[in-house]
């Protein structure tokens, strides 16, 4: 059996989104199934898989690189959005005018983000993806995303195909919602017009596939509600055992906790913070011994201030590590040599890190800082990880308590449950019948 799937990233250019799909594959093979795989990213024989072809189409100009391109050759100039003009005397008129003029830009704004989603992909990726149909006529499609106009270009390469087989759409987070409460007041304030497409593009896309696969439970349940004559299985993220290290021999000195990812939305160590120097307080000799908090990933602006202010008010600046974002190879090396790993999801409530696979399968003790009832929190107990809400410093701090100077043996059953292999016989199932698993 054959399976196409049209992903814009891929392992070669370093990117989580291009795991899921591949590592999938590796283990599909051994369900019989060969796949062929269209991204954007770079060939990489570094990253080839047995039984996986990969072909890539570049990406081309965005509608935004155009956008620009006009400004350039004929500048119009648009005037700040302006709400601190003063409702009285000839201003009132001016503010009046104003006030249109920025809604309307930040409506521009917001669809010219939408439409460059795909970075200049979406058209290429689907005459390719069409004529790699008509050329292996595989038995399923699937298109993985964000970026979610992968979708689109399935749509356009699935459209009056013989022998295509059946398309399935891969929601690696949500698409049109819902909406994470860390985002929804940036929505809110965002491009009404691209809301509107947004949505229109997630009922076409999803009301035309032969199925739909999440990675929770609580966005299969959200878009069940939503779409209830569209087939949804939750196949949730997980990680490959055998691309993975183990714990390292030379561990950090003390308590090495690591965090590894983007600190933006409602990403916020500062409960991790305030545990540590709460376990600080209780255990003086924790501060000598090499104790440390390690996060190695992007921060977004806001994120990098307060983070800082708070290592500051706490004293820890001895004791907290903040690196730019490393290379894979190191970065899994940190979290070898680390004693607990973090995982922060606050205001995630439908979508799971997939960090959280990672530390687990390689048998590193790993705590979810989430709300209790959200899919990462409910994820993480799945799987045999520590839980803690963002306002539980109690618990985190105990925690660290735990583990310190303690080495727990991995467990055997989480591992397994986290790995691709053990997810690939229900993946090929849904794809040879084409019908949800619950």
């Amino acid at each position: 059996m054959r399976l196409l799937v049209i992903s814009y990233h891929y392992p070669s250019n370093g990117e989580v989104g291009g795991l899921r799909w591949t590592s999938l594959a590796k283990y599909l093979a051994g369900h019989g199934w060969d796949t062929w795989y269209l991204t954007a990213a770079p060939l990489s024989a570094a990253h080839a898989t047995p039984g996986v072809t990969v072909e890539s189409v570049a990406p081309g100009h965005t509608v935004s690189e155009l956008y620009r391109r006009v400004r350039r050759v004929a500048p119009v100039p648009l005037p700040p959005h302006r709400t601190d003009l003063p409702e009285n005397g000839g201003r009132k008129g001016l503010g009046v005018l104003l006030r249109p003029l920025g809604a309307m830009r930040s409506e521009a704004s917001g669809v010219l983000y939408m439409l460059s989603e795909g970075e200049g992909w979406t058209l290429r990726a689907a005459r390719r993806a069409r004529a790699l149909i008509d050329r292996i006529q595989p038995d399923a499609i699937v298109s993985s995303g964000p970026p979610h106009m992968a979708h689109i270009a399935a749509w356009l390469a699935t459209r009056g195909q013989r022998g295509g087989g059946r398309w399935f759409v891969d929601l690696r987070d949500p698409w049109a919602g819902p909406v994470a409460k860390a985002w929804q007041e940036q929505r809110d304030r965002g491009s009404r017009m691209a809301d509107v497409i947004t949505r229109s593009a997630e009922r076409l896309v999803l009301r035309s596939a032969a199925g739909v696969f999440t990675t929770t439970k609580e966005l299969a349940a959200a878009l069940t509600a939503r779409y209830p004559h569209v087939a949804v299985t939750w196949i949730p993220n997980g990680a490959d055992a055998e691309a993975l290290p183990g714990r390292s021999a030379q561990p950090f000195r003390g308590l090495g906790i690591a965090h590894l990812g983007t600190l933006y939305g409602g990403r916020d160590p500062a409960p991790v913070l305030r545990a540590l120097r709460l376990f600080f307080d209780r255990f003086p000799e924790a501060r000598r011994d090499g104790t440390m908090f390690r996060h190695a990933g992007p921060e977004e602006p806001a994120h990098a201030a307060a983070t800082r202010r708070v290592i500051e008010e706490l004293d820890l600046r001895a004791h907290v590590t903040m690196q730019r974002p490393l290379p894979r190879a190191a970065a899994l090396d940190l979290l070898a040599r680390s004693g607990l790993a973090i995982v922060l999801a606050q205001d995630q409530d439908y979508q799971v890190p997939s960090k959280l696979y990672e530390s687990v399968v390689m048998g590193v003790p790993t705590l979810v800082v989430a709300g209790r009832k959200s899919a990462t929190a409910r994820e993480g107990e799945r799987v045999g990880a520590f839980v803690a809400g963002p306002d539980e410093v109690e618990v985190i701090a105990g925690i660290f308590e735990q583990l310190w100077n303690v080495v727990p043996a991995p467990d055997s059953a989480a591992r397994a449950v986290c790995d691709y292999r053990t997810l690939a016989p229900t993946v090929a199932r849904v794809l040879h019948d084409g019908e949800s698993v619950a």
